[in-house]
């Protein structure tokens, strides 16, 4: 986010890290604190979260089933990271694009396969989800791929993908593909950046791992 709407909601950030996953399930889907409730109805509240939250499973099952409050929040979360992405170079913002990854990405149960397409100044045009899979594999085409980039004058592209299961593996899979769509774009001079695989905590980057 920009500086003065970090400044804006540290307040009630620093709030928000002091309270329980209950207490912060209630406040996302019922509105508790937005005024003072009695006890009675905080505690109402705070069973139904527990409900919710035994019948999801885990804090992932219940993200990923969460209502349409709960997801706008999400998306602009989402919006906002990817405009200052538009105003920093992202290849040289690890710690931003992770952030802005897995808020993405990460609690999909199903594979996505994302692109970031980069201007010259590698700062992003769009961040779009190109192809979507089942639980374990995506078809992925770089003639796609290929067609996008030109369409938005991109020069430079992060592939990035998630893994429903959580884990950070890259399969030889996920490495001949990388070389697939690295070949397909070399020949229309777009560089590929970086491929990351998002996991529940973290992201692995092919870059890093000298893969690339």
């Amino acid at each position: 986010m920009t500086t003065h709407i970090v400044q804006a909601c540290e307040p009630q950030y620093d709030h928000a890290l002091g309270l329980s996953d209950l207490e912060l399930i209630a406040l996302s889907l019922h509105g508790v604190g937005s005024r003072v409730p009695s006890l009675g109805n905080k505690r109402r509240h705070l069973q139904r979260a527990a409900k919710q939250l035994e019948a999801a499973g885990s804090l992932r099952a219940l993200l990923r089933s969460a209502p349409p409050s709960l997801q706008a929040a999400r998306e602009l979360i989402r919006r906002a990271m990817a405009e200052d992405l538009k105003h920093a170079n992202a290849f040289r913002s690890p710690r931003e694009l992770d952030h802005f990854l897995r808020i993405w990405l990460s609690d999909r149960n199903v594979e996505c396969f994302a692109v970031l397409f980069l201007n010259a100044q590698f700062q992003l045009i769009q961040a779009e989800t190109l192809f979507q899979g089942t639980v374990n594999q995506t078809a992925v085409y770089p003639r796609e791929i290929a067609r996008r980039a030109l369409e938005l004058n991109a020069v430079a592209v992060i592939l990035a993908h998630n893994h429903p299961s959580g884990t950070l593996e890259a399969s030889q899979a996920d490495r001949t593909l990388t070389e697939a769509i690295c070949r397909a774009l070399q020949t229309i001079d777009i560089r590929v950046l970086d491929h990351m695989i998002v996991g529940a905590k973290e992201c692995l980057s092919f870059a890093q791992r000298g893969w690339l």
